[in-house]
């Protein structure tokens, strides 16, 4: 914790040196003035939880500097204040692998000791390792690239970096046990025999292996077992808990601004701009949804008294393995007005995202809150509300007064798919149901996203996939869906017409169930 500075009582001399030693911090101590974006923080923070982390992000926003950034968190052992990430409480051997010798000396190389060239002593200790850490009479060079140094540790020890590239092979990265690896970019043949290698050497110390990379591979099978790992994250007893995938997109980086964007995109193919602005695979078979997200957002809107509206909730598996989250969600559908009043727009308008901690206490706290002006709004719960089951989860929400529906989600008969819609009773939780009436909405532009309320939706709709795209009975998905899920279950609900008008959930009531629950009645009329 830093000590608080008396300017004003400072005279001329000490106000210079005070200057001077800003100066000198700004170039030779950059972490004294980074501040990391949220997407940073939030995969900083998931190294609490997961040794195996993967950021899937686009072009030119600061992945690679964020990342050299954490390797000197590391290696020096000087956190940040607001840490939440691992920690290393002595010195360790990390080490920084490029694809080339090239690429390992422009990026990583310069990263973190500030300069492609080793000869320049001038810039060394300018990135992010702060110089006054680096054991320059111990630094090892060869020509313009070092190839290992040696840096300080607040323990008192000292912890050594390496500069490794695949170029040549994963052979390259055997023999030695490491206790930190960044690997930047995939290699576009060996990927997973790389990462293999990184697991291994890592596997007696515990230690951690962090991949950042643009997707330029399309999907690779790298990214494909991360994906497939958060996918199951909380439902196997394999290895998921140990691999962390995150997307970040230009949205995420505060620096590009629309101009700056604009600029960029001029020099890019146009094929290519999904995976450089948003960090999504080329030529992604398989993806669910395939669609611009232009096409589908709004920045916001506003709910009048007469809009339908209801929330939805996805679950975290509380007790199980994994993090994932329980995501809940506001829908909105507004009518159209002139001569097509019969026909609606439906929105999601907004989610709100909670730990595990808390769990449906957290909920109906939210819920409840004097500022939430739709706390009356029917609630819909999964089929699958966690172990406690959703009876359980149900009945601590109504006690607590939330107007929790009776009956849990399932997809509204007259939406299914090859059913058979005279017979009662013929509705399920099928996952394709939904996702296909989303996709036809999407398309018909029936089913809007609110921009600024949903990024984490935006962000899963990228990297959701089908393992087999051509269909048959046994469909699996790939990629994390605690948002998509909850917006999946208030959109099929809005279409089984299980919402309330605005106005009408400001206004308590002591009877929700008996009076807003659909019943049979629906379901036969319906059929």
């Amino acid at each position: 914790m830093g000590v608080a500075l008396d300017i004003d009582s400072m005279d001329v001399e000490q106000l210079t040196q005070l200057l001077a030693q800003v100066r000198l911090d700004k170039q030779f101590n950059r972490s004294k003035f980074f501040t990391a974006y949220d997407y940073q923080r939030d995969f900083y923070s998931a190294g609490a939880k997961y040794q195996r982390r993967f950021l899937m992000a686009a072009n030119r926003i600061g992945k690679s500097f964020g990342s050299a950034m954490e390797m000197s968190y590391h290696l020096t052992g000087l956190y940040p204040d607001d840490w939440e990430g691992k920690v290393f409480d002595k010195p360790i051997l990390a080490w920084a692998v490029g694809i080339t010798g090239d690429s390992t000396r422009k990026v990583l190389q310069r990263e973190l000791f500030g300069t492609a060239n080793a000869k320049d002593k001038n810039s060394l200790g300018t990135g992010a390792i702060p110089k006054e850490c680096i054991e320059f009479e111990y630094l090892e060079r060869d020509g313009n690239k070092v190839l290992s140094a040696q840096v300080k540790h607040v323990s008192g020890g000292t912890s050594t970096v390496e500069f490794r590239s695949t170029q040549q092979g994963e052979h390259v990265l055997m023999g030695a046990t490491v206790d930190f690896i960044w690997l930047d970019e995939e290699c576009p043949y060996r990927s997973m025999e790389i990462y293999s290698q990184c697991v291994t050497r890592t596997a007696t110390t515990g230690g951690h292996v962090v991949i950042t990379a643009t997707p330029e591979n399309g999907m690779t099978e790298l990214i494909d077992m991360f994906l497939t790992a958060q996918a199951n994250d909380g439902e196997t007893e394999d290895d998921d808990e140990y691999l962390y995938m995150q997307n970040a997109t230009w949205d995420d980086a505060p620096h590009l601004t629309e101009d700056v964007k604009a600029e960029l995109l001029a020099s890019i193919p146009k094929w290519q701009w999904e995976m450089r602005m948003k960090g999504v695979p080329i030529a992604a078979d398989g993806l669910v949804f395939p669609i611009a997200e232009e096409k589908v957002i709004v920045d916001g809107i506003e709910i009048d008294s007469g809009d339908d509206i209801l929330w939805s909730l996805d679950v975290t598996h509380r007790g199980k393995k994994g993090n994932d989250p329980s995501v809940l969600s506001l829908l909105v559908r507004k009518r159209l007005q002139g001569e097509n009043q019969d026909q609606t727009i439906t929105y999601l308008h907004h989610q709100v995202t909670f730990p595990e901690n808390g769990f449906a206490d957290a909920i109906a706290d939210y819920l409840l809150s004097p500022d939430n002006r739709y706390k009356y709004a029917p609630l819909i719960l999964p089929s699958d509300a966690g172990n406690e089951g959703a009876d359980a989860m149900g009945t601590i929400l109504r006690e607590r007064g939330v107007n929790c529906e009776n009956k849990s989600f399932s997809n509204p008969v007259q939406s299914e798919i090859n059913q058979d819609w005279t017979k009662k009773g013929t509705s399920s939780i099928n996952i394709e149901t939904g996702l296909t009436h989303m996709n036809q909405s999407f398309h018909d532009g029936t089913f809007k996203i609110c921009k600024h309320g949903c990024p984490k939706f935006l962000s899963e709709m990228k990297t959701y996939i089908r393992d087999n795209p051509s269909g048959g009975t046994n469909v699996k998905y790939k990629g994390k869906k605690d948002h998509l899920d909850s917006g999946r279950y208030g959109f099929m609900s809005m279409v089984g017409n299980r919402c309330l008008p605005a106005g009408q959930t400001q206004v308590d009531s002591f009877d929700f169930n008996n009076g807003f629950d659909m019943g049979d009645d629906y379901y036969d009329e319906a059929a």
